[in-house]
């Protein structure tokens, strides 16, 4: 996307499960990028932990996609 779309653009990465390398991409090239998480954070790899940590907390929407999110799985 690099040169094709604005640096400017917003990103929403929904239900994002991603790396710290995918997401450091992301917020470095596209500054307004959002993430979002699914109420699932307790499943995520180690990585993918790092990650969330990384991003700023005015980039973390709340994800509302019930009714399709059941709930916590204890």
């Amino acid at each position: 996307m690099l040169g094709v779309v604005s640096p400017e653009q917003r990103f929403h990465l929904h239900c994002f499960k991603g790396d710290m390398e995918v997401l450091r991409i992301f917020l470095n090239s596209f500054p307004n990028t959002y993430v979002g998480y699914t109420h699932n954070v307790d499943d995520m790899t180690e990585d993918a932990a790092v990650a969330l940590r990384l991003v700023p907390s005015d980039r973390l929407p709340i994800e509302t996609d019930a009714p399709y999110f059941g709930g916590p799985h204890h």
